[in-house]
């Protein structure tokens, strides 16, 4: 039985030499590449002081701050005064969507300070590839591109767009860009350029144009870098507990910043407000009692806003347990993994349901809201008749006191009318809002399971390294 088999081994091998001895080369080469491995424990280190070298050279930032409110210049005072700051740089950034190929894209678009771009608190330098810097408004340079799929290329112009209903020009000094440049950039050094809540969801290429171009009232981030961490090597304790101080001294001042900046935010919608309120009184009387429901209602908002930041206080800490309580064996952190993603799972399929749902009730809101915009129409339609009727030379003095007198009737119709609809559309936003924060919550949640994921195979590599 035994020659039999041998027999029978032998002759599959001679009719098939070629694959045969392809298998024998390639289990050759994988026991040796891994030998190799094996054997060469400093490749690791040399990769990651490679990778620390690179960041050092281009100042890339170790802490990024960045606020739902956006960020001032009395922040960045702020920061820079603590001791263990040491460079603070403020940014901006924007989603767009634009055309390329036939094709709607979702690009990034990052500032670059054209004036002061080679100081030392200048974080996150890039590196020319070919080309020029952007100078002017109208020039920009593109991220050297992961794909050549979007035909980026020095001398393209590129249209942009907002991709919703705001005008590119409110955020924007111009929406069109000729690339004079190809860098490359320490925040992307992966194949992935984050996602977008606009077109596809994911963001598609990165450009970057001069800093003076944005029209935006507060800065969307500030980059930052501790004191003395750039003589550490990124990936080891010391580097983090480093930065950690820092982010520490932040979060000292952190809600004493939130709320400078909310008061600012505030009294910014006070004064308007306030100058709301004069016109209505020089109106009419009948404004009055909206004022003050607004105001009420605005007093109820503060009350929410300080509910909603106990919350997340309450929140933080939470999670901070979490993670506390996280720190046990492999065994039960995967474990903890696959309940995570079960949960997941099923707070997912709920918010598609309350989407559904919330959604529906946002269509017959605004089909609620279309009667009451045709009404305001009709009465802007019919005020502006009466005004083109005092324009006649032949009407007598008492036609034209009638025709005064129905006029600011019809305006005090028109605000009251143009109040509800404001009203509606305000908590028609607001419900959209709900649920925007809704689905991040959930896309935070999904990327705090696959750190998870990636801390828990990292730590099983690490054990059979050693």
């Amino acid at each position: 039985m035994k020659k039999a088999l041998n027999k029978d081994i032998i002759r599959d091998i001679l009719k098939s030499k070629g694959r045969y001895f392809s298998i024998m080369i390639i289990v050759a080469l994988g026991v040796a590449f891994f030998s190799g491995i094996k054997i060469s424990p400093i490749v690791p280190i040399v990769m990651r002081e490679t990778v620390d070298s690179y960041y050092d050279k281009y100042n890339f930032m170790d802490i990024e701050l960045i606020s739902t409110l956006g960020l001032t210049d009395n922040d960045v005072k702020s920061i820079k005064n603590l001791e263990n700051v040491k460079g603070v740089f403020t940014a901006y950034s924007m989603d767009v969507i634009s055309n390329l190929n036939n094709q709607d894209r979702v690009l990034k678009i990052h500032s670059f300070p054209t004036k002061n771009n080679n100081d030392e608190n200048y974080i996150n330098k890039l590196k020319l590839i070919k080309g020029r810097l952007p100078k002017k408004t109208g020039e920009c340079v593109v991220l050297k591109p992961k794909y050549d799929h979007l035909n980026l290329s020095i001398g393209k112009n590129i249209k942009v767009d907002t991709g919703t209903d705001e005008k590119i020009d409110e955020k924007l000094k111009t929406n069109k860009y000729k690339i004079v440049g190809i860098v490359q950039s320490p925040s992307y050094l992966s194949f992935d350029f984050g996602n977008s809540s606009i077109g596809s969801g994911n963001v598609d290429g990165v450009m970057i144009v001069p800093q003076e171009d944005f029209k935006l009232d507060a800065y969307t981030e500030i980059y930052i870098t501790a004191n003395g961490a750039k003589e550490k090597v990124s990936f080891y304790p010391e580097y983090k507990e480093t930065v950690k101080k820092a982010e520490n001294q932040i979060e000292s001042i952190s809600e004493k910043r939130i709320d400078a900046r909310y008061e600012e935010v505030v009294k910014d919608a006070t004064e308007e407000l306030n100058k709301s309120k004069k016109e209505y009184n020089d109106k009419k009387k009948e404004t009055t009692d909206k004022i003050k429901n607004a105001e009420k209602e605005l007093e109820n908002g503060k009350k929410e806003i300080k509910n909603a930041k106990s919350k997340l206080k309450a929140e933080k800490i939470n999670v901070k347990n979490q993670i506390k309580n996280g720190k046990k064996k492999l065994l039960n952190a995967e474990k903890e993994l696959e309940n995570g993603r079960e949960k997941y799972k099923s707070s997912r399929k709920e918010f598609i349901s309350k989407k559904e749902k919330v959604s529906s009730q946002i269509t017959n809101a605004e089909n609620q809201l279309k009667p009451l915009k045709e009404k305001i129409n009709s009465t802007k339609s019919d005020i502006s008749n009466l005004e083109n009727q005092l324009n006649n030379p032949n009407i007598s003095e008492e036609e034209k006191n009638n025709i005064i007198e129905r006029i600011y009737g019809y305006k005090a119709i028109l605000s009251n009318l143009e109040s509800q609809y404001n009203e509606g559309n305000k908590k028609i936003n607001s419900i959209k809002n709900e649920l925007k924060n809704a689905e991040n919550q959930l896309y935070k949640a999904k990327l705090k399971l696959d750190k998870s994921e990636r801390k828990i195979k990292s730590e099983k590599n690490r054990r059979q390294w050693n």
